[in-house]
C-alpha cells in the first residue's frame, strides 16, 4: 500500500510444535515488505500445519503510520514437512487367510539403533486381493519411477484395478475414474520414452537404440489400455512393426537395445540361450496385444517350445505363459515344472514373484479349475511378499503379480464373506469382514510398547489379506553383499559443499542391473543442477531428478567391479538449526528393498558457525 502499516504476526499454538515467540510486530514501509521470522521445533513426524495471522495495529513510536489506518486482516495456513532423519525400514508379514484356517502369529520387537520415536505397527486386512492395491494407487512402490520402465508402475496397475472393478460390477465408481487419470498420466508420460522408429528405451533418445524388452512390455500395456483410455492405433502398429522386424529365422526374438532387468537376458549363457526368455516374452506381448503381429506367432512358438536348455524357474514360468497363451500342448508341461522349482526353490527375491505370477496366469489360462489347489498355493505364498502399499519390490514383478491377483480375482471373486479376525498383541480387538465392506482395507494401529508377538486367529466363512507392518527408521545399513559404496563431503563454503560417492559392484566379473543412487540431503539443501547435468554429460550417469527439494536419484545403467566416483554440488537454501545427517543409499532395482547399501551423509560446514553466518 501507500503508507506505512503496523503490522501484528500471531502464530497459532499447537502440540505438533514448540514456537520460541508465538507473535511478533512488524513496520511494514509503504511499497514495501518485512519479514516476520519464527523459529519452531517440530514434536512429531508428518506434516506440521502452521497457521498465522495478519493485522494492522495501531501506529507506535517504532512505527509511524499515521492516522487512518485500514482495518486490514489475512490469514495464512502451510504444512512444515518433518521426517525423521536416516531411512525407514519396514517389515511386512503378509498372509492370506481363510476362515477354515489355523491362527497365524509373528514375533516382533524393536531393532536396535533406530531412531528414537520413528517405531510404527499396525495391522490391515480385506477380503479382496486387490484391496491393498486399490487403496494406494499411483504409489504402489517406494522407488523412483524416471526411466521408461519404471514410469509403467504408474500405468499399468491401473488397467486389472479397472478391469476387476468391471467384472464385479464397480465400473462407475470413483476409483475407477482415479485410476483412468492415472494411466493417462502414465501414457502421456511414457510416449516421453517413445523414439521415432516406434520403439521404446528407459531413457528415449538419449539410448542409442531402442529395448526389445521394454517395447514388448508397452505393447501390451498399452493395447490392453486401449479399452479404458484413448490409445493412437497407428502408433501401436509401428512398435509391433519394429518388434516383428526383429524376429531371427528361428522364429526367436533379437535381442536391441539396453536391458536391464538381468534374468530376461539368460543369465550368463549364449546368445542363442538369451533369446528364448526374451522371445517368450516378446510372444506374450503380441498375443496380449491381440492382432498384433499374429502371422509370426507361430514360428516363435516353435522356437520356444524347441528349448531345453533353460530350465531354470524364471524361463520356464515364461515359456509356460507363452505356450498357454498360444494354446500350446506343451503348455501344461511346463507349468509343471514351473510349479516344481517355485515350490522348491528360495522365495525371498523379485525374480521369484515375477516367476510365480507368470505360472498362476499359465494356469488361470489353460484351465482354472484343473489347477485350482496349485493357484490358491501360489496366491497364498505371492500374497506374503507384498509391501505395505499394495505393491511388491519393482516395476515387474507388481504389474505382474497384480495382473495375476486380478485374473483370480475375476474367476474367483469374493463370496458369501461373513469372516472375523481376532488379533492380539498385548491387547485384542476384532476385524470383522462382510460383503458390505469385503473391499474395504480396515487398518488399526497397535499401541501396545514392543515386543510382542502378534496372532490373528480367523473365524467364519471367506478369506482376507492380512498385513502386519512394523516400520521405523534407523541410521544407516552399513553392509550389503551386492554394493560397496563411501559418501564423503568437503565444504567449499558456509553455504556449498562438493558431495563425492564412490560405489562399485561386489560381484567379479558380473554386471548389476540398474542402478539407483539416492541423496537425501540435511534439511535445507538442495543441489545444484549444474553439477547433476555435468554427470550426464559426462556420460557418469544417465539421467537424474530431484522433484522433490534435497532428495536427488541418480540413474545408472549398471555397475561392475570397476569403482566409479561422482561428485554433486550442493547448496543451503534454508537455515535450519540442528539439523541431522542426511544419507546416501544405493541399489540394485531389481533386487528387494533390504539389499539397499545406506551410509549417513553430514554436510561439511568447516569453519562456518551457524550463529555468525546466518
Amino acid at each position: 500500500m501507500d503508507q506505512t502499516l503496523p503490522v501484528s504476526v500471531t502464530l497459532s499454538p499447537n502440540t505438533t510444535f514448540v514456537a520460541e515467540e508465538s507473535s511478533k510486530s512488524v513496520c511494514v514501509p509503504a511499497n514495501s515488505m518485512q519479514v516476520a521470522e519464527f523459529i519452531v521445533v517440530p514434536q512429531e513426524a508428518g506434516d506440521i500445519w502452521l497457521t498465522f495471522s495478519a493485522s494492522v495495529t495501531s501506529a507506535s513510536e517504532d512505527c509511524d503510520a499515521g492516522d487512518d489506518l485500514p482495518t486490514k486482516s489475512d490469514v495464512m495456513i502451510k504444512p512444515l514437512k518433518v521426517v525423521f532423519e536416516g531411512v525407514q525400514r519396514e517389515i511386512v508379514n503378509s498372509v492370506f487367510i481363510c476362515g477354515d484356517d489355523e491362527s497365524e502369529s509373528w514375533s516382533l520387537s524393536t531393532p536396535s539403533g533406530i531412531i528414537e520415536g520413528s517405531e510404527r505397527v499396525f495391522v490391515s486386512a480385506s477380503a479382496d486381493l486387490l484391496g491393498p492395491t486399490i487403496e494406494n494407487l499411483g504409489n504402489l512402490v517406494r522407488k523412483p519411477y524416471g526411466c521408461g520402465e519404471q514410469n509403467m508402475i504408474n500405468f499399468v496397475p491401473n488397467i486389472h484395478v479397472v478391469k476387476y472393478l468391471h467384472s464385479v460390477g464397480q465400473g462407475g465408481s470413483d476409483i475407477v475414474d482415479e485410476a483412468i487419470s492415472f494411466m493417462i498420466t502414465g501414457y502421456q508420460r511414457e510416449l516421453t520414452y517413445r523414439r521415432s522408429d516406434g520403439s521404446y528405451s528407459a531413457f528415449g533418445d538419449s539410448d542409442p537404440e531402442g529395448s526389445t524388452w521394454l517395447t514388448a512390455f508397452v505393447l501390451r500395456s498399452f493395447a490392453q489400455a486401449s479399452e479404458y483410455i484413448t490409445i493412437d492405433g497407428d502408433d501401436l502398429q509401428v512398435s509391433a512393426d519394429w518388434l516383428l522386424s526383429l524376429q531371427m529365422e528361428d522364429g526367436c526374438f533379437q535381442s536391441v537395445g539396453q536391458v536391464h532387468h538381468n534374468a530376461m537376458k539368460g543369465g550368463l549363457g549364449s546368445e542363442s540361450s538369451s533369446a528364448v526368455p526374451l522371445s517368450a516374452y516378446v510372444v506374450i506381448a503380441l498375443s496380449e496385444a491381440g492382432h498384433f503381429g499374429t502371422e509370426a506367432l507361430p514360428t516363435a512358438v516353435s522356437c520356444i517350445a524347441s528349448d531345453t536348455a533353460a530350465t531354470d524357474v524364471y524361463s520356464e514360468s515364461l515359456k509356460a505363459y507363452a505356450l498357454a497363451l498360444s494354446s500350446s500342448a506343451d503348455a501344461p508341461d511346463h507349468i509343471t515344472a514351473a510349479y516344481s522349482l517355485l515350490t522348491a526353490g528360495d522365495e525371498g527375491e523379485s525374480i521369484w514373484v515375477e516367476s510365480a505370477a507368470y505360472t498362476v496366469l499359465a494356469m488361470l489360462k489353460v484351465d482354472h479349475l484343473a489347477y485350482v489347489s496349485q493357484t490358491i498355493d501360489l496366491i497364498r505364498r505371492l500374497s506374503a511378499h507384498r509391501n505395505s502399499l499394495g505393491g511388491f519390490h519393482s516395476t515387474q514383478d507388481t504389474v505382474l503379480a497384480l495382473h495375476a491377483f486380478a485374473e483370480y480375482s475375476i474367476l474367483f471373486p469374493p463370496s458369501d464373506t461373513n469372516l472375523e479376525l481376532t488379533v492380539t498383541a498385548i491387547t485384542s480387538f476384532n476385524i470383522l469382514i462382510m460383503a458390505v465392506n469385503q473391499s474395504v482395507v480396515q487398518t488399526r494401529e497397535i499401541e501396545d510398547t514392543l515386543p510382542y508377538n502378534v496372532t490373528v486367529t480367523p473365524s467364519g466363512t471367506g478369506c482376507a489379506v492380512f498385513m502386519v507392518v512394523h516400520q521405523f527408521h534407523i541410521p544407516e545399513i552399513s553392509a550389503n553383499s551386492t554394493f560397496s559404496m563411501t559418501a564423503t563431503s568437503t565444504s567449499g563454503s558456509c553455504t556449498a559443499s562438493n558431495v563425492t560417492i564412490c560405489a562399485f559392484y561386489l560381484l567379479e566379473n558380473e554386471e548389476s542391473n540398474m542402478v539407483i543412487i539416492e541423496l537425501d540431503l540435511e534439511s535445507g539443501y538442495v543441489a545444484e543442477e549444474g553439477s547433476l547435468q555435468h554427470l550426464v554429460n559426462e556420460m557418469v550417469i544417465k539421467k537424474y531428478e530431484q522433484d522433490e527439494p534435497g532428495i536427488v536419484e541418480l540413474y545408472l545403467d549398471s555397475l561392475t567391479s570397476t569403482e566409479v566416483c561422482l561428485t554433486v554440488v550442493v547448496s543451503r537454501e534454508i537455515l535450519v538449526e540442528d539439523v541431522k545427517p542426511g544419507t546416501v543409499s544405493i541399489y540394485d532395482y531389481y533386487q528387494n528393498s533390504e539389499d539397499k547399501l545406506v551410509k549417513p551423509l553430514a554436510i561439511d560446514r568447516t569453519g562456518c558457525a551457524i550463529s555468525s553466518d546466518a
